[in-house]
């Protein structure tokens, strides 16, 4: 998987994305990165060989963010999941 770094910047800039088909808001840097990583792998860059399924992780997307209990506790998780990615991509703009 690629695990997605990034900064959140204003919590009230949000745009969507879809994910399994359901629309689905992220800050704004969130969901520029997404689409930058997607459109860099859609050119056929050598670098990423990819299989037919590719799965992202983002903590806005994957912790339940309404759940102070869940984001503790996952937050202490997070080297983990950056040492265990496929590659992790930093997204500083």
């Amino acid at each position: 998987f690629v695990a997605l770094s990034y900064c959140a910047g204003d919590p009230s800039d949000t745009v969507p994305v879809l994910i399994d088909g359901q629309e689905f808001n992220t800050f704004r840097p969130l969901g520029t990165a997404l689409r930058s990583l997607l459109w860099s792998m859609g050119r056929g860059d050598a670098s990423w060989e990819l299989e037919d399924t590719l799965f992202f992780w983002a903590d806005q997307i994957c912790i339940n963010q309404s759940d102070s209990a869940e984001k503790a506790s996952q937050v202490r998780m997070m080297c983990r999941v950056y040492e265990a990615c496929a590659w992790a991509y930093g997204w500083l703009g």
